[in-house]
């Protein structure tokens, strides 16, 4: 997997990050469908940044536990513990064919 540099992940990132706050603020108002809403186009946006991708499963495992999304509560946990072998990277080139190249998508 060579780690390729998209010039279009600015825009995308920038996006995702203000439809993340967007969600957390639906979230706060206990507006839990629309948070689930807004964390998914934002999710969608980062799926090839593997440490966005895996901030934006962590949030959507909170809202899918309150609203007892419970399938995709299974998804979510199944990624968080498999989470440290790298499986967002995994996913980030089967659905991608790319890993951007960024420190903002490194693992921790």
């Amino acid at each position: 997997m060579t780690p390729t540099h998209d010039s279009s992940f600015e825009l995308r990132l920038h996006q995702a990050l203000n439809l993340k706050q967007q969600a957390l603020e639906a979230k706060q108002s206990n507006d839990y469908s629309q948070a689930y809403v807004l964390m998914t186009e934002a999710h969608d946006l980062v799926v090839d940044c593997p440490k966005q991708h895996a901030l934006m499963h962590d949030e959507l495992r909170h809202i899918n536990w309150i609203t007892g999304n419970y399938g995709e509560l299974m998804g979510d946990c199944f990624l968080a513990v498999f989470k440290p072998l790298g499986i967002f990277e995994v996913l980030a080139y089967v659905l991608k064919r790319q890993i951007i190249d960024d420190e903002r998508c490194r693992r921790s």
